[in-house]
């Protein structure tokens, strides 16, 4: 299941996937593109990056771009 709270900001959204725990630990999904469909976000994600941030409160590689090179992210 996916929350999905929008917010200020215009197609900026935050998505919470259901983590399911049991007595052997727990997993959550990252990504699903069937559970993005439902709550109406159609994209295909072609490319996947991890940054990692040396800095506490630094984002690295989060920026905004408008068209023609303009990305979905999901963070």
């Amino acid at each position: 299941m996916l929350k999905v709270t929008k917010l200020v900001i215009e197609d900026v959204k935050i998505l919470e996937y259901e983590v399911f725990e049991d007595n052997r630990g727990t997993k959550q999904a990252y990504y699903s593109k069937r559970e993005l469909e439902k709550v109406g976000i159609h994209t295909e994600f072609v490319e996947e990056i991890l940054y990692f941030s040396k800095k506490k409160g630094n984002l690295y590689g989060i920026y905004f771009q408008n068209h023609p090179k303009a990305q979905t992210k999901l963070l």
